[in-house]
């Protein structure tokens, strides 16, 4: 049976329709509505159906719409009706050609979720829609019980929902990518094996998880669940969004958190979300009582190829990033690709950048990826996504491991990270992070080229690259040119007078060379240049990719 024959079953409102669009568009495949398969056979609406011929005549329309449509070749996700499920021959059918996956809420939420468009639906129209979900609920709900897996589907997106029911699907376990980095679509739900494993000091009890109230919104549920069959009870310790979760009283509020639950020896810190949870979460467990085992849950692009790997924490301070750090290494990174699929548009092409990076640093094929694959990753095609992200952490796993404290080949991971800081911190929060680096990425290109480093073109090729993921390659006109060189000359990899950037040579090669400050001044004064004429192509890239 494959992981890509799903049907969806739940009450009227569930979001099935939605929830099979998502899934279909992830996995490349059909997603079918048995509904909409029974209008376009019928030539007519479901309602039409009922007022002619009643239910009867309905339910002989849909036992003959999931006939057809599980006798197609090929894979596909399909949408149930509410009551599919109810007729036994049917139920059977579906069995044998796929996983089945209950999308579970409470009939009140449905309610009020159907609204006013109750009065469409057959089987609500005229009557209390809470009542009737409710006693629809009690009858169906042994059949929608006896299904392999249920997902709640009630209190966070449907991109969330869409998810987790891929994760519920997936049967494979993660790869094992060494210096303990998991890597595997569903590895969330596979959370307590991979703890126990990891951290076998671990004791039943209260773990506590260093997350912000959207990223528990979207993926909590699944990991407090994945927990719980062990004995763990996951206590989140909500934090502000963003790089704000970086200041110094994020990390008290984690010492606080840690304390309030009174935690063991042996008792790990989890952190469950992006690249700025992950580092003062990190720092929090490299600090308190002299060290605590970390496990990184990362949900972001940005952390799953970057931020989680390599055992840098740091929080800001006076506007600067990640100033103050240590060194901790976590006892597991576990990178679940499903979990990037619910982020907002602009963080999801935000953290191609980093993976672009990625591939100029140490592997050309990826670079090559990014490339020729836009559309697809528009689309948030899961197999690009999965390889992309397997490519890019082995990149990170490569350098870390021949660098374990940056005292040389490491550097190359600062690659657009000099501008791209400079930019970021300049911006107020006007730019992500990933917009940033992508910045960053062309202004190195160019300096490379100036001084005679980088292969012919390349300037063009990344920044090509880059505008048709919908990435900026200018800084904003509005920015202060001034102010963005001040930050520069705090660049962290500051020494005797010069600043060593990161230049790329050709995709999978770098070097690093000193600059002096005149050459800095330069540098970026260069990287406005340009700025509206290749703000505009990024921005008419993104309109269309």
């Amino acid at each position: 049976m494959s992981e890509s024959r799903i049907y969806l079953a739940g009450l009227s409102g569930a979001g099935k329709s939605t929830v099979a669009a998502l899934v279909g568009r992830w996995l490349g495949i059909p997603a079918v509505d048995v509904d909409a398969e029974v209008e376009r056979a019928a030539g007519r609406s479901v309602a039409a159906l009922w007022a002619e011929g009643g239910e009867a005549a309905f339910r002989a329309g849909e036992r003959r719409a999931v006939e057809e449509v599980v006798t197609r070749p090929g894979p596909a996700v399909v949408a149930l009706g509410g009551g599919t499920l109810e007729d036994p021959e049917t139920r059977e059918r579906l069995a044998r050609w796929g996983q089945g996956v209950w999308l579970d809420a409470p009939a009140e939420a449905l309610a009020e979720r159907i609204g006013d468009g109750a009065a469409e639906r057959p089987l609500l129209a005229g009557r209390d829609p809470a009542r009737m979900l409710r006693e629809l609920a009690a009858a169906r709900g042994p059949r929608y019980a006896a299904l392999p897996h249920r997902v709640r589907a009630h209190g966070r997106p449907a991109e969330a929902v869409a998810a987790a029911a891929l994760r519920a699907v997936s049967r494979a376990d993660p790869a094992d990518l060494g210096d303990g980095v998991r890597l595997g679509r569903g590895a969330l739900a596979r959370a307590a094996d991979l703890l126990a494993d990891a951290c076998p000091t671990a004791g039943e009890g209260v773990l506590p998880v260093v997350t912000d109230s959207r990223i528990w919104t979207l993926h909590g549920t699944d990991l407090a669940d994945a927990l719980a069959w062990r004995g763990w009870t996951a206590s989140p310790i909500a934090l502000r969004e963003g790089e704000a979760a970086k200041a110094p009283d994020g990390l008290l509020s984690i010492w606080q958190g840690i304390a309030a639950l009174g935690a063991e020896p042996g008792t790990p810190l989890l952190v469950l979300g992006g690249g700025a949870p992950g580092d003062v979460g990190g720092l929090a467990a490299a600090t308190f009582k002299r060290g605590m085992a970390l496990a990184l849950f990362p949900t972001t692009l940005l952390a799953q190829v970057d931020a989680a790997i390599g055992g840098k924490n740091a929080i800001d301070l006076g506007g600067i990033k990640n100033v103050v750090g240590t060194y901790h290494d976590p006892v597991l990174v576990a990178i679940d690709p499903l979990c990037t699929l619910t982020q907002t548009e602009r963080d999801w092409r935000s953290g191609w950048a980093e993976i672009a990076k990625s591939g100029l640093i140490g592997d050309p094929d990826l670079f090559a990826l990014c490339e020729r694959e836009p559309e697809a990753i528009g689309q948030r095609r899961l197999a690009v996504v999965e390889e992309a992200i397997l490519r890019a952490a082995r990149v990170k796993l490569r350098v870390v491991r021949e660098d374990p404290r940056e005292a040389g080949p490491r550097r190359a991971l600062n690659l657009g990270h000099t501008v791209g800081h400079a930019l970021e911190a300049a911006a107020d929060g006007g730019l992500t992070h990933g917009e940033a680096v992508a910045i960053g990425l062309v202004a190195a290109a160019r300096l490379s080229a100036d001084l005679g480093v980088g292969e012919p073109r390349l300037v063009e090729r990344i920044a090509s690259a880059l505008a048709a993921l919908g990435l900026p390659t200018a800084p904003p006109p509005a920015l202060d040119p001034g102010r963005v060189l001040a930050l520069a000359r705090q660049d962290k990899k500051r020494r005797g007078g010069a600043v060593h950037v990161v230049l790329p040579v050709r995709p999978g090669e770098t070097t690093i060379r000193p600059i002096d400050e005149a050459r800095l001044a330069r540098w970026v004064e260069d990287s406005f240049g340009t700025g509206v004429a290749s703000n505009r192509r990024a921005a008419g890239a993104r309109g269309t990719a």
